[in-house]
């Protein structure tokens, strides 16, 4: 399981707690390290996500290596919106499931 953004940690740990934590790889990804600091406090170390710097558009995983990705408040924050959705399709299994939400992610970002 891939979390695409550290800050969004709420539907990821919600996601955690429905699966078996023995058998659950799961990761986080964030651009920002003081997002997957902020993550890495709150989130407990024992059955917890690998947490990988990393951006949407560059994935550092194997195509089609991830059975379930989230990605939640997180795309408005994204460089390029299309490449980082590519990457997320790369990397997802064939019968994989992707949920996304997010309140509009062509809007401008806030400066």
């Amino acid at each position: 399981m891939l979390s695409a953004a550290a800050s969004s940690r709420q539907s990821s740990r919600d996601i955690w707690t429905l699966a078996d934590v023995a058998t659950l790889d799961s990761r986080t990804t964030d651009a920002a390290h003081a997002m997957l600091t902020f993550a890495r406090r709150t989130t407990p170390s024992e059955g917890g996500p690998a947490m990988v710097r990393a951006r949407a558009e560059q994935l550092p995983f194997p195509d089609a290596s991830l059975d379930l990705i989230t990605a939640t408040l997180t795309c408005r924050h994204w460089h390029d919106v299309r490449a980082g959705l590519a990457e997320i399709a790369r990397v997802l299994t064939a019968d994989g499931l992707f949920v996304f939400a997010d309140v509009d992610p062509l809007a401008p970002r806030r400066r």
